[in-house]
């Protein structure tokens, strides 16, 4: 849209359309606030939350297979929590405890699903295990995050698959 103006003893025409500039800046704005954003979603290393929720599921499940309560802890925060299918709240030092005692209790953990973020900011995926060699069970795990570390491990569901 045009309008004329008369300055004096000339007439100047003005244009109101957008200039091409300003859609430039906009844009520009727009593209570093998605940035900026991305930037909350994702470490100062590059690593997403996604990927790190992974490493920790991967590293739990491999510490349950090769008994090892240190591999285990590694993946808790020194407040983290571990919740079982009753409910229990089991401390990382008591979940670590509970790994040991029970031996090669979990012999086989496979990931059936990728590692989900759910509405409220935890992570949730589905996985077979394997209890003493013998009994298959699907289990459907919840994780909950601080920095790096989980603060809580949650088994929500079990099936048994086979066994006794």
């Amino acid at each position: 849209m045009s309008t004329h103006r008369e300055i004096g003893h000339r007439t100047e025409e003005q244009d109101h359309t957008t200039t091409p500039w300003v859609w430039i800046a906009i844009a520009v704005v727009a593209v570093l606030a998605i940035a900026g954003i991305a930037w909350i979603a994702v470490g100062d290393d590059g690593t997403s939350d996604i990927d790190i929720a992974t490493e920790l599921a991967n590293t739990w499940g491999q510490g349950w297979e090769e008994n090892d309560p240190d591999m285990v802890g590694s993946v808790f925060t020194d407040d983290g929590i571990h919740i079982d299918l009753d409910g229990k709240v089991w401390t990382k030092e008591q979940h670590m405890q509970d790994v040991r005692y029970r031996g090669q209790y979990i012999t086989k953990t496979e990931p059936v699903t990728d590692v989900t973020a759910t509405d409220d900011g935890t992570f949730t995926y589905v996985a077979d295990f394997t209890a003493y060699g013998t009994t298959d069970f699907t289990s459907v795990i919840e994780i909950e995050l601080d920095g790096d570390l989980a603060t809580r491990i949650e088994w929500l569901s079990q099936e048994q698959v086979t066994g006794s």
